[in-house]
């Protein structure tokens, strides 16, 4: 059996991370909540609007946002936060609305 050789251990020592800053704005899914129950369409409200809302209500970098904003989507479709209204496309495209509570 082969020990290990204490000449070709490495000991490795925690690095030291900086601080986290926090966001200047709210959470993508409040933004993405919010361009949806502004909207005024029956038929939900598609990607490139809800960016249009976020980029003219909120002082972020939209295309920064891109794959967070459809991240946040695709999980509050799957949570159930999020309905899409037709059953065309797959991830973050379609038309989406805020699901109904049940009572």
């Amino acid at each position: 059996m082969n020990a290990p050789n204490s000449a070709l251990t490495v000991s490795r020592t925690a690095k030291s991370s900086k601080p986290k800053i926090p966001a200047n704005h709210a959470p993508v899914i409040d933004m993405v909540k919010a361009s949806i129950s502004t909207g005024k369409d029956r038929k939900g409200i598609s990607l490139p609007t809800i960016k249009k809302f976020i980029g003219a209500n909120y002082k972020v970098d939209v295309e920064k946002l891109d794959p967070h904003i459809r991240r946040g989507i695709v999980h509050a479709v799957e949570t159930g936060v999020l309905v899409r209204v037709s059953n065309k496309g797959k991830g973050a495209s379609g038309s989406f609305k805020v699901a109904e509570m049940k009572a």
